[in-house]
């Protein structure tokens, strides 16, 4: 077996050389950041929509369903531009800190990793298409995709630890929940009047 690179392999450093800088222009602070940012704007909007939702439908006479829709993407985008708003902040105090050379390094740690996992995705997602030859292509042919093929399972058992509640995920019961949520502030408000 030879080491030769394939495509597959510029890809792959492509790819990795992408997170890589802008790991680096954002930092180890601003790539936590943006990710804690979401998962607020995802937490907040699920939790609040509902109330924004009923006054959407009392102030404007929307629909339920539209209000809904409306109410969580109004909180979504909110909570996210005041997230982002204090992100650009703490970056910018990281910038003028004795840190900020170590804010970088950690961000090109943090991109290169987000990028292994990146190609881990997509090579399981490939093996998934239960196409034997063109899995055993790609590990035959690229010597950095062998590699991080025994690095998925890793990074799945991984996820799925810190996760655990995601393998329990219902889809219906979410949607029962947002329902029941949406209907326990309608009650509320009517009896607030």
């Amino acid at each position: 077996m030879s080491v030769e690179f394939s495509w597959i392999d510029v890809l792959i450093v492509l790819i990795t050389i992408f997170f890589a800088i802008r790991g680096y222009k954002r930092g180890l602070s601003g790539e936590l950041l943006s990710i804690i940012t979401l998962f607020l704007s995802f937490l907040l909007a699920y939790h609040y929509f509902s109330f924004v939702a009923v006054r959407l439908e009392r102030s404007i006479g929307l629909v339920p369903v539209i209000a809904n829709i409306f109410g969580y993407i109004i909180v979504f985008v909110s909570v996210y531009i005041v997230c982002s708003a204090i992100s650009f902040l703490i970056k910018k105090i990281m910038q003028w800190s004795f840190v900020a050379g170590l804010d970088k390094a950690g961000g090109v740690l943090f991109g290169v990793v987000r990028s292994i996992c990146l190609v881990s995705v997509v090579l399981v997602l490939l093996g998934m298409l239960h196409m034997p030859s063109l899995s055993n292509r790609i590990a035959e042919r690229s010597f950095l995709a062998r590699y991080i093929m025994l690095v998925s399972p890793y990074i799945y058992e991984t996820t799925f630890m810190l996760w655990r509640d995601s393998r329990n995920f219902d889809a219906q019961k979410f949607s029962n929940s947002i329902a029941e949520d949406s209907q326990r502030y309608r009650n509320q408000e009517k009896r607030g009047k």
